[in-house]
């Protein structure tokens, strides 16, 4: 039975859909075999090739039996809905030796644990991609799949567009698919630089209330699509019901060349929770520690790494604890969260 798996030809075909155009990719097992599936259409054509563009024209077919008549010189071609499970090697015999199956390879390309629905590959809530054969790229594609329910909240891998490798992050499905970069609680993030740049606890094994994804990951992360940076403050001046929110948006943090600046068009706070913007006007923003200090600005604020404007203005989400300008005033903040939301397409989604 194995010998006929070596036995298989892969014919490629231009197919149109929407626009747009795909490489459409069949295989076609050995003679002799079909597959007794649910069939949508039965047409006749004068080649194993016709029935190829049949099948591959159909939004509803998934493979084929195509069995040729010597003395007619036609081909019977039946378009089924279904394939079989086992590919080649799960399929009945034929009452003609002519007879072949073919299987749009879509069926038996989704990866990482996909199944197919339809024409298309399902993918489990941290893969994506036409046959699920990579990471999502944030929280927003999970939420686009379908996984959009409380029940999907959680801790995911994604890998942005440039990213070398898969990070951790926690996702919010229910509130549309925000990724959550950064929360603090208790822990004391006043780090060094390459602690900032890789992480704090950001493999989320045992503490998922002190972590930080790393300025390389959020660089990658806000590269691939305009987002925005949401800085939800909840819990400040020790009373559970005082809570600030700030927003900002198309924000972009720069590479390790450029002390990873931060830059954003616009700031904006919740009527209900208000907050000021804690970040200095003086632009640029660069991000500095005691160990690697462009401007002396964590010096200046007692070792505190942060985004800091050239006058050193403004305050920092690493200090300890915490402190954030609320209608005026400086406000000890006891717990810190900040989601990045994206607001539109990917610039590259495959």
């Amino acid at each position: 039975m194995e010998i006929i798996l070596a036995f298989l030809a892969i014919l490629h075909i231009v197919r149109a859909s929407t626009g747009a155009t795909q490489v459409a990719h069949f295989t076609v097992c050995p003679p002799g075999l079909v597959h007794n599936g649910d069939i949508s259409a039965t047409v006749l054509t004068r080649s194993l090739l016709d029935c190829v563009v049949r099948c591959s024209a159909s939004s509803t077919c998934s493979a084929f039996n195509a069995c040729h008549d010597d003395l007619t010189g036609r081909t019977a071609c039946a378009l089924l809905a279904d394939s079989s499970p086992g590919g080649c090697a799960d399929l009945t015999v034929a009452a003609k030796t002519s007879c072949r199956h073919g299987i749009d390879a879509v069926v038996t390309m989704c990866e990482n644990g996909g199944s197919l629905d339809g024409q298309q590959c399902r993918c489990p809530s941290q893969y994506a991609g036409d046959r699920c054969q990579r990471y999502i790229r944030d929280c927003k594609e999970a939420h686009a799949n379908g996984y959009q329910s409380h029940a999907y909240n959680g801790v995911y891998l994604i890998q942005p567009a440039t990213a070398p490798a898969p990070f951790k992050v926690r996702c919010d499905a229910a509130a549309g698919g925000l990724t959550m970069s950064f929360k603090r609680t208790t822990a004391n993030f006043n780090v060094d630089w390459a602690t900032a740049k890789e992480g704090i606890n950001n493999d989320l094994a045992n503490d998922l209330n002190n972590f930080f994804i790393g300025l390389d990951n959020l660089h990658h992360l806000l590269l691939q699509a305009k987002y925005c940076l949401t800085h939800v403050f909840t819990k400040y001046d020790n009373d559970w019901t005082l809570s600030a929110s700030a927003f900002y948006s198309n924000l972009t943090i720069g590479v390790d060349s450029t002390f990873f600046s931060l830059t954003y068009s616009k700031f904006s706070t919740s009527t209900n929770d208000p907050s000021d913007n804690g970040f200095d006007a003086a632009g640029p923003l660069l991000f500095a520690a005691v160990d690697r200090d462009p401007t002396g600005c964590a010096v200046a604020h007692g070792g505190a790494p942060g985004w800091y404007g050239s006058d050193c203005g403004g305050y920092s989400l690493f200090a300890d604890p915490v402190v954030w300008p609320v209608l005026g005033s400086p406000r000890t903040c006891m717990l810190t969260l900040i989601y990045v939301s994206r607001v539109g397409p990917l610039y590259d989604d495959e």
